[in-house]
Parts: C-alpha cells; structure tokens; sequence
C-alpha cells in the first residue's frame, strides 16, 4: 500500500497517521535536496508586474514536476487554489482512497492530514523549492486578471489550466 492509501485506511481504522506525516516530511526532505529551486522574483522590483507571469508559469510547471515526480506515486494529490476575491490560498494534500491493485485512483479529503498539511508540509513544500507564498499568490492574481477569468486559479498540479 502507498502512503495515500494507508492514510485512508488508518483514518478508517481510527489510528494515527504519524508515520505516514513523517514519510510525507521525508519526500519533501527529497525533494529539497533534489530538485533545483524556483528562481527568486523581487517583489520590490519596479517591473514586478512584467515578471510575475512568467513567475506563475515557472511555479505552475514546477509543482506539476513535483506532483508528478514524488506526491502521485504515493497516493497522494497535491491541490493548491487561490481565491482572486480575498486572495487566500487553499491548499490541500488528498490522498488514495483505493486499496485494491487496480490502476484506478480515487482522491479524496482527509481532516486528519489537512491542519497537519496547512501548518508544516505546505510551508516546508514551498520551501524546499524556493516558492515565495506571496509570490504565488500575487501570479495567481496576475494570471486570473490578464485572462479576464473570475474563477479560482488552480495552480497546475493536475495541468487543468
């Protein structure tokens, strides 16, 4: 079983999932000595504005890596949605409700992970590949403005955008 899967399973069973937080804790410890960074973008610059969509963009397809390369093989989903209106993120790691040997992936929510997720693993995700939280947030607001779309912006972790 994968780590998404054991989350549910222990969730379901009504056990702990502290290993299953610290293997989460070591992917991303992989992830940071692994990949390399995402440039730094000054916020202060006069021009900031010309470089926040090719920042969004870069960040977009980096996450995607990352879904890709380390969170799906285990089970586990990486969501990232800004919110244009009060410019909040809500960020969420779902995980593998299927335990059977079929290729088929089911996500789903887990209360269990989500503040555990919210308070450490996010930071330390966005940390570990130098994304500025602030950054990604005003991207975000530069792409849903220059696109004229007023629903959330995904950040392509499922490359739905």
């Amino acid at each position: 079983m994968n780590i998404g899967q054991r989350i549910c399973q222990n969730v379901q069973n009504q056990e702990p999932i502290d290993q299953e937080i610290k293997e989460i804790e070591n992917i991303i410890d992989q992830i940071d000595a692994e990949e390399s960074p995402v440039e730094d973008i000054d916020l202060n610059s006069r021009d900031v504005y010309k470089t926040l969509g090719e920042y969004i963009k870069t960040v977009d397809e980096k996450l995607y890596e990352i879904q890709m390369k380390y969170f799906a093989p285990n089970g586990l989903r990486l969501q990232i949605s800004i919110n244009k209106t009060e410019l909040y993120d809500s960020s969420y790691l779902a995980v593998n409700s299927r335990n059977d040997a079929s290729d088929q992936v089911e996500y789903e929510f887990v209360d269990d992970l989500y503040a555990e997720f919210e308070n450490k693993i996010y930071p330390d995700l966005l940390a570990a590949i130098n994304i500025s939280p602030l950054g990604l947030m005003l991207g975000s607001l530069w792409h849903v403005c220059s696109h004229d779309d007023n629903r959330f912006k995904i950040i392509t972790t499922n490359r739905d955008t």
